[in-house]
């Protein structure tokens, strides 16, 4: 009798079986490296970290947190005021919050400035000798912030070659974009602080929004 094609001899089995071995213990480790992967994504998320998953220095996320407080103190007032085209609230407002603006001297505040939707300076308080702060509205961040409608970061050299970094947050209103308030900070400080202007372009802020009828 002739042998069935769909019989295998034990020598023929052994051989296909071994073939198989090396081919599943591939796959299954393909498995357990996607799952290692995913569960450090999971815990990266759940820690608080940077956009590209590192978690946050903690001279970094103090930075954050002082920038994050003033952008909400001073969002409502100021959109409101330029909402009612009122310069002169602007300018009052500034000038009664930055001598306060580092009130527990966790982080000094080089200048604030507030410009409207075009970029055209409307107040600022600056650091005594400070200059070229009224060019801001020059610089793409600025523009990128208001379209965009979210807080955007930038380094930059004002006159005299002095690097700031800004903060560069839009004033909503009803969710309309009334301006653009400008936070400075002196490069020295971030130097003195750790936090390397990497981890600073890193830091996500977000949007305060206004309400007030």
């Amino acid at each position: 009798m002739a042998p069935s094609r769909f019989h295998r001899n034990p020598s023929e089995h052994g051989s296909y079986m071994s073939k198989q071995r090396p081919r599943n213990c591939a796959v299954i480790s393909r498995l357990l490296r996607f799952a290692a992967v995913v569960s450090c994504a999971l815990v990266a998320a759940a820690c608080g970290c940077h956009g590209d998953g590192r978690t946050a220095e903690p001279a970094a996320a103090a930075l954050q947190h002082e920038v994050q407080t003033r952008i909400d103190a001073f969002s409502a007032v100021l959109a409101d005021s330029m909402a009612k085209k009122s310069p002169n609230e602007v300018e009052s407002f500034l000038k009664r919050v930055c001598p306060a603006s580092n009130p527990e001297g966790k982080l000094n505040i080089l200048f604030l400035a507030v410009l409207d939707t075009h970029g055209v300076m409307v107040a600022t308080k600056a650091e005594k000798g400070l200059s070229g702060a009224h060019n801001l509205g020059n610089y793409h961040v600025v523009s990128d912030a208001i379209r965009k409608r979210r807080p955007l970061q930038s380094a930059l050299y004002l006159q005299g070659d002095r690097k700031v970094y800004i903060v560069a947050s839009p004033l909503l209103r009803k969710e309309e974009v009334e301006g653009v308030l400008i936070i400075g900070i002196d490069s020295e400080e971030l130097t003195e602080s750790g936090i390397t202007e990497k981890e600073f372009m890193s830091l996500v802020f977000r949007t305060y929004r206004s309400t007030t009828p």
